[in-house]
């Protein structure tokens, strides 16, 4: 099975202007992500586990080492892969229903369709009803029609949600989506995922700094640190750990003894803090 994306041996750097020199950031990472995965990464505050996703969204390149994604070569952000961060990039000015459907919009709009005013309205139906149903996916069908300003946190992470997924992506990646919000929103999102999982051919790299979090959701976890007994800080972050998780897909799994052994395992082993 080929992998939906394919890290091998990445690494970056950035050039420090306060030192005055370059910093490494990320060294010698070989990962894949398979197809209908959910790859959950943790690791310290400042680890470089954002600058990880934005190397394989595209947002930066990867001074070493090679990134595909469906066996193609990362480069520009493009539909292949969804993005969903902790800010909610969703549109002021657009109601919920209309920020979903101008990526749909622009993604089949064409010189040609432009030209004609039927096609150019039969295109911009098209694309409400496919954002709708999107919108109903992620629970927000009642709200479709109300501005940003109208929604609360987890319903605006919802529609931002439901644009990145309108794309169908081969790979969801989501950063930290979740820290701003309540327990409980938090809780229902997380179900959101996944359903998305379960239900969609879409495979989900989901950094977090909650633990707890990442054992709930992942089919895998990832440890990514700077610091290790046989690495120096200045070498930059890599994998220090990688374990397949079991599947505590529910909310009362959280309750379990077996659970919460394992969290405190992950933490003792690696010294790693929420």
């Amino acid at each position: 099975m080929t992998p939906t994306v394919a890290l091998k041996d990445v690494g970056m750097e950035f050039y420090n202007p306060v030192l005055k020199k370059q910093v490494r950031i990320l060294d010698d990472i070989t990962l894949d992500v398979m197809p209908r995965e959910i790859l959950c990464v943790v690791g310290p505050s400042g680890c470089g586990k954002s600058t990880l996703l934005s190397g394989i969204g595209g947002f930066r390149t990867f001074t070493q080492g090679t990134c595909l994604v469906d066996g193609r070569p990362g480069g520009a952000p493009n539909r292949h892969r969804g993005v969903v961060f902790q800010d909610y990039p969703i549109l002021d000015f657009l109601t919920a229903i209309e920020n979903v459907a101008i990526g749909i919009e622009f993604e089949t709009s064409s010189l040609l369709g432009n030209l004609f005013p039927l096609a150019r309205r039969k295109r911009s139906r098209k694309s409400r009803e496919l954002a709708m149903a999107h919108l109903d996916y992620v629970g927000l069908t009642a709200h479709a029609d109300k501005y940003p300003r109208e929604l609360s946190g987890g319903q605006k992470q919802r529609v931002a949600i439901a644009q990145a997924i309108a794309m169908k992506p081969k790979v969801l990646l989501m950063d930290e989506p979740f820290s701003g919000l309540d327990p409980d929103t938090r809780e229902k999102l997380q179900l959101v995922v996944l359903k998305i999982h379960r239900e969609m051919d879409t495979a989900v790299f989901f950094v977090t700094h909650d633990l707890e979090e990442a054992v709930f959701l992942g089919n895998r976890l990832i440890v990514l640190s700077q610091f290790s007994p046989t690495r120096k800080p200045e070498m930059g972050a890599t994998i220090v750990h990688e374990q397949a998780l079991h599947e505590y897909k529910t909310a009362e799994a959280k309750g379990t003894a077996e659970f919460t052994n394992l969290i405190q395992s992950i933490r003792a082993k690696f010294h790693y803090h929420s």
